[in-house]
């Protein structure tokens, strides 16, 4: 196998990306997965039923039991998701101690090491099955439906590039 950090095969060398986890990260990464897939079937299903309830609700005359069952589906299709991830960055804020916090993904040919501020989480390289790229956003998909973002321009040791060769070589 031919190596993709260098010419020198010993060198030890690994792919670095790094990024500052923010609350406007959390809120980007929200969207893209209720706007996908079955999370997207069921935010048009809530929306629907919250307008079928509304207008029945007012049909012939007021009813509150309709009506709160509308207020129900403009919850979960839209403040649900959202509220759990505000409370989710809320409680990554108390354990880094700090409103953002940088995300280092390191990729050798046996390891993905993500450390994001005090936690660590090693995963093996093999176990990649899936690489999804849209515009300067990569997602490897771990064989356990773990997902490990990483973005192009946030290598700061080697390059996409490199790393995309690396997986394929090994895994994909």
């Amino acid at each position: 196998m031919e190596n993709v950090f260098n010419n020198n095969a010993d060198s030890g060398d690994m792919l670095k990306n790094q990024y500052e986890v923010t609350w406007k990260f959390y809120k980007e990464w929200l969207l893209e997965y209720k706007t996908k897939g079955r999370k997207l079937v069921f935010l048009i299903f809530w929306s629907i039923m919250a307008l079928i309830l509304l207008v029945a609700s007012f049909w012939e005359g007021f009813s509150a039991i309709y009506f709160l069952v509308a207020v129900f589906c403009v919850y979960r299709a839209f403040f649900r998701d959202y509220i759990s991830i505000r409370r989710q960055y809320n409680q990554l804020t108390k354990i880094h101690g700090s409103k953002s916090w940088m995300k280092t993904i390191t990729i050798s040919d046996t390891d993905i090491v993500i450390s994001e501020g005090v936690t660590t989480v090693n995963c093996k390289t093999a176990d990649v099955i899936r690489i999804i790229e849209k515009g300067d956003k990569i997602q490897l998909i771990m064989n356990n439906k773990m997902v490990v973002r990483m973005y192009k321009s946030a290598f700061v040791e080697g390059s996409w590039e490199a790393c995309k060769e690396l997986l394929y070589e090994i895994c994909i």
